[in-house]
């Protein structure tokens, strides 16, 4: 919650590359994530859906924004019109796009780096 009524973004915050750590990596899944990319945008689409409301008692609305593959660090998008206000957050969602990596088996390739965060507009 906030101390008052801001525009919200969808922030892809910068982050170290992984080449920084002398200990193998690894994703969720187990497999080992290569050291020889240095390649820290984010690697899949990413429909992001922020419900968000003014006041305890006010009316929720639903924004969305699409985090497009290769979207690099440091990326702000933002969420509404500037007549969007909000002071608190109540759910975040976030669902695979169109442009994807996959494995052969057809499950999405979620990268360490597809990483976003839901942030008051500075």
């Amino acid at each position: 919650m906030s101390n008052k009524a801001s525009r919200l973004s969808v922030y892809v915050p910068p982050v170290d590359s992984l080449d920084t750590i002398s200990d193998p990596k690894y994703d969720l899944s187990g497999k080992l994530v290569s050291t020889a990319s240095t390649d820290t945008n984010i690697s899949n689409d990413l429909i992001v859906t922020v419900i968000a409301k003014n006041g305890e008692n006010g009316t929720p609305k639903t924004l969305t924004a699409t985090v497009s593959k290769n979207t690099p660090r440091n990326t702000r998008i933002l969420l509404g019109t500037t007549t969007d206000l909000f002071d608190r957050v109540e759910d975040v969602y976030v669902s695979p796009g169109n442009n994807l990596t996959t494995y052969s088996n057809g499950l999405v390739d979620w990268s360490i780096y597809d990483l976003i965060t839901i942030e008051t507009v500075p």
